[in-house]
């Protein structure tokens, strides 16, 4: 993969940002939804998300549990 602006910063999502988004009921949901609505409306510096596999894997485990997964 190849970033040819600068300008633009790439932001790493974590997994506690992906279950604070789907669960309403996280304390932190309220803010990482208003920031990624931001990120998407162009409210911020950061213009490429990334995150890996591994972060996936995680947060489907912590968002189904164990015997679901």
């Amino acid at each position: 993969m190849r970033f040819t602006r600068t300008r633009d910063k790439i932001l790493f999502i974590d997994t506690s940002a992906f279950v604070a988004i789907a669960n309403e009921g996280d304390i932190w949901h309220s803010d990482s939804a208003k920031f990624l609505d931001d990120i998407k409306n162009g409210k911020t510096t950061f213009r490429t998300l990334v995150t890996s596999d591994y972060i996936i894997d995680e947060t489907k485990f912590c968002h189904y549990g164990k015997d679901e997964y």
